[in-house]
């Protein structure tokens, strides 16, 4: 695939094989552009919702080219290198990341402040197993039949594959994703948050996140927003998005054997984290 971005009266567009994917229009905001991290399914879902909410209460645009990649079925790896010139310094907030992106640069990484969500590598892979075999959404309509029959043809495998021998297909590729963000986690304009400390007290993080940024989002339109996401199912809903939520649930899912492979190959991201193990 090739890519190109052009500043057309007053707003970047960017384009893949001559066909136009995105258009920011040049912010009219002075405040700083800020980012927003997390992993597929460590409450990606919900921080970018909430990122979402919060920053049109700050005056903000809200963006995610990720959003923009998954709907035109393009893999993230194939973004073009000039999807570079999306990012403003002032006026909007970047979301949506389920990695920090390889195939092209963030100009205001190191300036901007930031916040990445991560969860327990061992929740997220079982999330992902039941994600695949039941609830996880197709690409969009722009996506093409080929990102389509490729989905369908992942959901079919690891529907055949029992979760315990998926954790070990998974497992590494997983990891990649997870220390992809190890060259920034001593960044100080970076705020990590542990999706298990965050579940249960949002209207906490919510008003967390506003100090971070320095935003004024009064308490009302905070607790609203909070409490619009504050979704946990009484009990477990394998077809639903938000399934389980709880944490710990690997130890009910997978076997110890399982559980002691996951543990020593994930054991620098537990450590460095705080999970235990």
């Amino acid at each position: 695939m090739s890519g190109a971005a052009h500043e057309i009266g007053g707003q970047v567009e960017l384009s893949v094989d001559g066909s136009t994917i995105a258009t920011l229009p040049r912010p009219k905001h002075t405040r700083p552009s800020v980012l927003s991290f997390s992993l597929p399914k460590a409450g990606s879902v919900l921080l970018e919702s909430i990122m979402a909410d919060l920053a049109h209460r700050a005056g903000l645009g809200y963006f995610s080219l990720e959003t923009v990649l998954f709907e035109r079925g393009i893999p993230v790896d194939d973004a073009p290198a000039d999807a570079s010139r999306l990012f403003f310094p002032h006026g909007y907030c970047y979301g949506g990341f389920r990695r920090l992106p390889s195939a092209y640069d963030i100009p205001i990484l190191g300036d901007a402040r930031k916040v990445l969500l991560i969860r327990d590598p061992r929740d997220m892979l079982v999330s992902l197993y039941y994600s695949i075999t039941t609830s996880h959404r197709p690409p969009g309509t722009g996506a093409g039949q080929e990102a389509l029959d490729r989905f369908e043809r992942d959901r079919a495998s690891v529907s055949r594959t029992p979760i315990d021998v998926f954790m070990k297909l998974r497992s590494e590729r997983f990891s990649k994703l997870y220390l992809s963000y190890d060259r920034i986690l001593d960044d100080p304009l970076l705020r990590v948050y542990r999706y298990e400390d965050v579940l249960y007290k949002k209207r906490d993080w919510v008003k967390n996140i506003c100090d971070w940024f320095s935003w004024s989002v009064g308490k009302g339109a905070r607790h609203e927003i909070a409490d619009a996401y504050d979704q946990i199912p009484g009990s477990e809903n394998p077809g639903q998005h938000v399934r389980r939520a709880h944490p710990g649930d690997y130890k009910e899912k997978l076997d110890d054997k399982t559980i002691a492979f996951l543990n020593e190959l994930l054991a620098p991201i537990l450590d460095r984290h705080g999970y235990e193990r």
